[in-house]
């Protein structure tokens, strides 16, 4: 392309209008995908370009390197952005004005040595390119008009445009459709729908902006192009049910559908209206395709299942209210809004409003409304730091280098606190991968090994699931009961469920350990925060503050496979929050979760520190308890002792400087069949003493080994707690009788 912005030399000394073969590293190239053409793309400027702006006389030409003129091309003044037709060998030499500041893409058609067309294209920056595209739904059911996006890779300058070319005949024709902005870098195009069968080809490329074209010319307004590597994209509609909305309404009413239908578990759901999802049970379908402009929404409390694919060309809203969240379980991580309800708390009072979370949706920012400003609108957020064993504050300038940024992390847990009570949204793609956390940290202090992890989807999480992987960890987590101002242990067969977007606890027990959230784990639960509850066949016991009405948990369970020692995939150590500490001794260790192989003849020391409230009770958690058995409270302190099996709670207080070992727990196992029961009282052994609770006076007590040998002999003149000092006699079972009243009651004990 000799001109006289190069003196006519040829070939060219501007390698922008020379190709290779004439010149090393011309930049004229010739392609031959599609359309013969050749292409050159080159800047304009004052300084710094490849050509400096003005008008200019230029020519196309070919030939042998004895003559490069031996064939030319003329006759064309250049209008930008329109196709025009040069004469071979014939006219006078074309004419361009460039302007500084501007890039121009230049194709020329390869006909051979007769007439032809070329364009150029007139951009105000680098013209970008096409990176990757995507298309929702990828499997496109009769009827439904799934959309392309493309994304490139920097901002359009003007005068760049995006389109789609596509055929749904093998390329004998072909439409051209304009790519409108989606987002960001990204644009996007809806295809039109077709029956099942039809086999759609396609690609994307850039022109100028604005243009019409005409297929046959595509390559030719051609700047760059995706096309498969020369394979073209391509999707076969396929055969299935296909359930479209017919108006705006509720799901669950049949008049929302066409023909009246509502879907199945195996239907294809097109949503072309905007809808909301109120079913009372949780629906299944096999594919979901919200079209551009429509809604569906999932109300708070409902719940959806969808096995095949999610796609999302318009808007997904799942709600949160006080009473609980809706729950959305999708093979496809496609872009929604979650609303997280969040209670005010009673600003002032550090131990109130806390709420662990976790965010479901990938790159969701702290900032907007998860840190707000304003008066009387607080907030309080941290993040947990176990090597450095401590909190960091959202609002400290460290917390950015720490978290490594100013997003939610996928399957990081958070504490938070506002002062307003505000439905929150997390806004992105929903989470649909398995998180996995390597080796994650053991270092010194009060919390070693302590991770706060979350739950990364949009529905609620079993802990109990076979796909987890928790090697290196203890086998129970911990959650935040904001109810109880209290953490919770969560176990695979006692409050194992783990609400959406909820952080938790885990504990690191082996410096090389690995946890994996998996897909598989999540089912359907709408509870937004994890609340008291209880499973069968646990002695669970609860001390309460009267005054602040805030609880803790301390829970005995019965399994064969376990030891009286402390078992790591057995037993919780102890978390403390702001309920009073209560909890058991195993060993050396604070335990919340005791698992014992049985409870024959067992003492279980209990710990019990107050909180800033003076009066207490513990109460047995009669409706699930363990079947069979009489559970005796013993409060040292005061020498009490309560039958919780009644149900009835045992009142005590507490003060500052009292002895956290203060209780034991005891079981009546009738040693000799058809025995009497005491009236609100026990006889159990410990350590080196024998308890006599509630003893009636007065009273003769023995004590006898198995062989009838009477070992021990008192009597009892006070009511109250009778002990024994048993630490000369040998171990082994003894039976202990007390006879009073003309009534004789025994109980074995083991020493």
């Amino acid at each position: 392309m000799p001109g006289t912005y190069n003196e006519f030399f040829n070939p060219p000394t501007n390698l922008v209008f020379s190709n290779p073969n004439q010149s090393s590293g011309g930049k004229l190239v010739k392609i031959t995908t599609g359309t013969a053409r050749w292409q050159t793309i080159f800047s304009v400027a004052s300084s710094g370009g490849d050509v400096v702006g003005g008008t200019y006389d230029w020519l196309f030409t070919s030939g042998p390197t004895s003559n490069y003129y031996n064939n030319k091309w003329a006759g064309v003044t250049v209008t930008m952005n329109t196709l025009q037709t040069y004469t071979h060998n014939n006219g006078n030499n074309n004419t361009i004005t460039l302007t500084n500041g501007k890039w121009y893409t230049m194709n020329w058609k390869d006909k051979g040595y007769v007439d032809t067309e070329a364009i150029f294209i007139e951009t105000e920056g680098q013209p970008v390119t096409i990176q990757s595209n995507s298309r929702i739904p990828s499997t496109v059911y009769g009827y439904q008009k799934p959309i392309v996006y493309a994304n490139v890779s920097g901002p359009l300058p003007t005068g760049q445009g995006v389109y789609l070319r596509y055929t749904n005949n093998s390329w004998s024709s072909s439409e051209i459709s304009p790519m409108a902005l989606a987002e960001g870098n990204s644009y996007k195009v809806e295809l039109p729908p077709y029956a099942s069968g039809t086999s759609v080809q396609y690609y994307i490329f850039t022109s100028g902006s604005g243009l019409t074209i005409s297929p046959a010319d595509a390559d030719l307004y051609t700047i760059n192009l995706l096309n498969n590597g020369g394979s073209n994209y391509s999707y076969t509609v396929q055969n299935g049910t296909v359930r479209f909305t017919g108006i705006s309404g509720n799901w669950s009413n049949t008049g929302t559908w066409e023909n009246g239908i509502k879907p199945s578990a195996t239907d294809q759901v097109v949503i072309q209206h905007n809808i909301t999802f109120d079913e009372s049970s949780t629906t299944t379908v096999n594919s979901l395709l919200i079209n551009q402009g429509s809604q569906l929404t999932i109300n708070s409390s409902q719940s959806m299942t969808i096995t095949s694919e999610l796609g999302n060309n318009g808007s997904l809203l799942i709600k949160s209210d006080a009473i609980g969240s809706g729950s959305l379980i999708s093979p496809s991580g496609a872009n929604a809004t979650v609303e997280r309800y969040i209670a005010a708390a009673t600003w002032g009072e550090g131990d109130d409003g806390w709420h662990l979370i976790s965010s479901p949706v990938a790159a969701q920012s702290i900032t907007g409304s998860w840190s707000p400003t304003g008066e009387n609108n607080d907030y309080d957020f941290y993040g947990w730091n176990e090597s450095g064993n401590l909190w960091m504050n959202h609002k400290d300038a460290g917390f950015s280098t720490w978290n490594v940024g100013n997003n939610f992390n996928v399957g990081q847990g958070y504490m938070a606190a506002y002062q307003q009570t505000e439905t929150k949204t997390f806004v992105g793609a929903l989470n649909n991968a398995a998180v996995t956390k390597n080796n994650l940290s053991i270092t010194s202090g009060d919390y070693s090994g302590w991770h706060l992890v979350g739950n990364p989807f949009s529905s609620a999480i079993d802990w109990n699931n076979a796909n987890w992987v928790k090697t290196g960890l203890l086998s129970t987590a911990k959650v935040w009961v904001e109810a109880d101002k209290a953490y919770k242990d969560v176990t695979v067969d006692y409050s194992n469920i783990i609400p959406s977007a909820n952080g938790f606890w885990v504990k690191a027990n082996n410096a090389t350990n690995t946890l994996t959230i998996p897909l598989q784990a999540r089912t359907h639960n709408s509870l937004n925060w994890l609340k008291s509850g209880a499973s069968s066949g646990y002695i669970i016991l609860t001390a309460r503050d009267i005054e602040g009405n805030s609880a803790q948990e301390s829970i005995i369970r019965i399994d064969p496979n376990a030891t009286d020692g402390f078992d790591t995939d057995y037993d919780a150590q102890f978390m403390s929050g702001y309920a009073p500490m209560f909890y058991s001794l195993v060993e050396d260790q604070y335990v919340s979760l005791n698992t014992l192989p049985e409870l024959e003849n067992k003492i279980i020391n209990l710990g019990f520190v107050k909180n800033n409230a003076q009066e207490f009770s513990i109460e047995l958690n009669t409706e699930h308890n363990i079947p069979g058995r009489d559970i005796y409270l013993t409060d040292i302190k005061t020498g009490a002792v309560a039958n919780l099996t009644s149900g009835q709670p045992y009142l005590f207080t507490s003060e500052e400087g009292d002895e956290p070992n203060r209780f034991m727990l005891n079981f009546s196992l009738v040693g000799l069949e058809d025995q009497p029961e005491f009236s609100q009282g026990s006889i159990y052994s410990n350590q080196h003493s024998v308890y006599i609770s509630n003893t009636p006076t007065p009273a003769d007590i023995t004590l006898t080994n198995l062989t009838g040998q009477i070992v021990m002999r008192t009597k009892a003149t006070t009511s109250g707690l009778t002990t024994l000092n048993v630490e000369k006699l040998p171990k082994g079972v003894y039976v202990v009788s007390v006879l009073s009243g003309g009534k004789l009651i025994s109980r074995k004990v083991v020493l």
